[in-house]
């Protein structure tokens, strides 16, 4: 909980049964990884905690860069980016088994989001400090520790080694968007220019706050928002064909979870 300064654990009925505070000194959560019965919790203040993902209990911090954001674990290892809220430009690289210091790589300007598609890391961000952003997507090369552009991007998320990009450019003043969709092949490494969405009309000009894949059957979920009234959800099947509009019930959905 962001803002709260707190992890809980919740059971299947969503009632909660631990809960770890952050002090002012750790910081604000910002997102989390799973992994062997541990949590990795990314704090603003430029740490990722341990936490028993049992009980919840702080167990550990490593420091790493400039207000951390998101974080995955990929064959033993924590990857996450710090944007420095503009100004950091570097993936760090903890072992976990170690869990005590971090690599650090530099990358482009300003990183935010951080995906696994077949054993590569792809990784999207701003690409600068405020108004300067050019929304990079890269892929990085873990065994040379370089990183190559592949497009612009504002929203992506993976399926069957597929890395699916939404790029868009609002017009605040209107709050409309243009949007170009496109696609990365892990396996192949191929990029594909053409839209994996046959959107709606109304859908063209609409402001996206998220894209979520569901992984079981590859329906793609895209979120709208209006920054003021409850957004909307618009589902397509793995093909792109449109199925359904329904309404998010809160105002900007970020993202979607599913659950078996």
């Amino acid at each position: 909980m962001y803002g709260s300064k707190y992890v809980c654990k919740l059971n299947e009925a969503c009632v909660e049964q631990a809960r770890y505070s952050f002090t002012d000194e750790q910081g604000q959560p910002r997102y989390m990884a799973a992994e062997d019965g541990k949590l990795y919790v990314t704090l603003s203040s430029g740490n990722v905690a341990r936490l028993d993902a049992n009980t919840l209990t702080f167990e550990k911090m490593v420091a790493v860069g400039q207000n951390p954001e998101h974080i995955i674990e990929e064959d033993g290892k924590l990857y996450l980016v710090n944007s420095g809220f503009g100004y950091d430009n570097r993936l760090s690289i903890i072992d976990i088994k170690t869990f005590d210091t971090a690599e650090h790589v530099e990358i482009f300007q300003n990183p935010d989001r951080i995906l696994e598609a077949n054993d590569k890391i792809f990784i999207q961000g701003y690409g600068g400090p405020y108004p300067d952003y050019d929304y990079t997507v890269a892929i990085y090369d873990k065994e040379n520790k370089t990183y190559k552009k592949i497009g612009p991007g504002t929203l992506m998320a993976e399926y069957n080694d597929v890395v699916y990009v939404i790029y868009s450019e609002t017009d605040y003043n209107t709050n409309t968007s243009n949007h170009t969709l496109y696609s990365y092949n892990a396996k192949t490494n191929k990029k594909e220019e053409t839209s994996f969405l046959q959107m709606p009309e109304e859908l063209k000009t609409r402001i996206f706050y998220m894209l979520s894949i569901n992984p079981e059957n590859g329906d793609f979920y895209v979120g709208t928002t209006d920054y003021n009234t409850n957004g909307y959800i618009y589902r397509f099947k793995k093909d792109g064909t449109f199925i359904e509009k329904f309404e998010s019930g809160g105002v900007s959905p970020r993202a979607a979870v599913f659950i078996d």
